[in-house]
């Protein structure tokens, strides 16, 4: 079995349709609610937020089920699929309150969106990753070609038989050769920020593309020129000039 990056894309591609109709439902929503004032909304985003993602979490947990099957050899689990679907109402909320009331937001509406979009896919990718974990199989990140530093790093921190990403709580490998250790003080290979289309993807079906070697090339001249190798945000400030020059 072997995983193209064709069928990732177009898996992706999936994701966003849902998320695109996730997004549809909150446009109405808010069309509904955004001439009252800020208590008034929030109480409405409150209350409908999370049931729009519960709908369409769901949807992309299911789609999960298949396409790891079929591409990856993960196991159908009820299990797996129940705990995927169930969103943390309480992160939402906490999401929410802050999208509508930090002093330094103005976009609201797309601040909101981004929130949405994360835990609809999250479904995906819980799905994945709990199956990985119960197979003790290692994983990769498939970043977007046009991915942010943030993705790119973490895509490039690669798999072993049983990998630094053997589950969602794994600790990451940083740097290279010597001066390789596991931190905690890194971010995990399983973080994924607001509006990120990041996939987790099984190692021994994945193909890693060439544009991850490239980003692996920059991460490590980064790496080198902060003189850190666990100082991870000077070497994202460090790849972000080097992708402006």
């Amino acid at each position: 079995m072997s995983l193209t990056d064709d069928q990732i894309k177009d898996y992706r591609g999936l994701l966003t349709e849902i998320n695109t109709l996730a997004q549809d439902d909150l446009l109405a929503l808010w069309r509904a609610y955004s001439h009252q004032d800020p208590v008034s909304l929030y109480e409405a985003l409150r209350q409908g937020v999370p049931e729009i993602i519960e709908m369409y979490r769901a949807v992309a947990a299911d789609t999960a089920t298949l396409f790891y099957a079929e591409t990856q050899g993960v196991l159908f689990s009820a299990e797996d699929l129940a705990k995927a679907t169930t969103i943390n109402r309480q992160q939402v909320v906490a999401n929410l309150r802050w999208a509508m009331f930090n002093p330094g937001n103005t976009e609201v509406l797309g601040l909101v969106a981004g929130i949405i979009q994360k835990h609809v896919v999250d479904g995906s990718r819980q799905f994945a990753l709990d199956g990985f974990e119960r197979a003790g199989a290692g994983w990769y990140r498939a970043a977007r070609e046009n991915a942010c530093e943030f993705c790119r790093m973490l895509a490039t921190w690669g798999a072993t038989e049983w990998g630094p990403y053997t589950s969602a709580d794994a600790a990451v490998t940083v740097g290279k050769g010597a001066t390789s250790r596991r931190s905690s003080a890194m971010p995990k290979g399983s973080t994924f920020h607001k509006n990120c289309m990041c996939l987790p993807v099984r190692a021994s079906e994945y193909e890693v593309p060439e544009h991850v070697n490239e980003w692996a090339e920059q991460y490590y001249a980064a790496t080198d020129a902060v003189g850190n190798s666990y100082d991870y945000r000077a070497i994202l400030a460090y790849m972000r000039q080097m992708n402006k020059a």
